[in-house]
């Protein structure tokens, strides 16, 4: 599929496997994007979006703010918020149980069952630390205890952000400190053992290479 300059049927051969799977039927949602706050711990190369704190394009949202957000959905007749942002190194893990529940809150005062997809698998182990229940030797407990919480809070489903490419080559010259493969894995199962969806992005198109790419597919496998 990568080798064939004939692009058009690879579509065709999609389609078909689209078509026996699910008939003639498409799905969508409506989705409204919410970045909660750009301030990171973080430096990615390819990053335009993260600010420090104190920089003068820095912003952190507060639950007015979401809440007023939520409302906007709503009315616009979204069926889906999805947030995220920054590893902010100051905010309490109470901020982000918070944010969802002011969501779900407002939603349904409006009559709306608005789904909540937020925070990608770094931003669930960046709050297992600030909540102090992260450990190296079981950080599965870890990330079990913030996604409980969450999801009693409000929390629908994880985005697949985070990603990247799965490969520690590409990893550690691209954007070095964010959590590897194993661990940004280990978070999306646990998401799925929690009863929680969730989807899988790939960045490509930078230093990575094609046989990067296929194992990044067959990991998710």
């Amino acid at each position: 599929l990568y080798d064939t300059p004939d692009i058009w049927s690879v579509c065709e051969l999609a389609d078909s496997v689209r078509r026996r799977l699910h008939g003639d039927v498409g799905y969508y949602n409506i989705n409204r994007h919410l970045n909660y706050s750009n301030v990171c711990a973080l430096s990615c190369k390819f990053c335009e979006f993260y600010a420090k704190a104190g920089d003068e394009k820095a912003y952190t949202r507060d639950l007015e703010y979401i809440a007023d957000q939520a409302r906007q959905a709503v009315e616009a007749g979204a069926t889906e918020i999805h947030s995220v942002g920054g590893l902010h190194p100051t905010l309490p893990f109470s901020y982000y149980t918070d944010l969802v529940r002011t969501i779900r809150d407002t939603a349904r005062a409006l009559g709306s069952d608005l789904h909540v997809k937020a925070f990608t698998a770094v931003e669930i182990v960046h709050l297992a630390r600030i909540a102090k229940v992260y450990r190296v030797d079981d950080r599965r407990a870890g990330i079990r205890w913030v996604l409980e919480r969450l999801k009693e809070a409000g929390l629908g489903s994880l985005p697949g952000g985070g990603a990247e490419v799965f490969d520690d080559r590409v990893h550690d010259e691209a954007f070095k400190g964010k959590i590897r493969s194993d661990v940004w894995l280990d978070v999306h199962e646990v998401a799925h053992e929690l009863g929680l969806n969730s989807n899988a992005t790939i960045l490509y198109g930078h230093i990575e290479q094609r046989a990067e790419r296929l194992v990044h597919m067959d990991m998710l496998r």
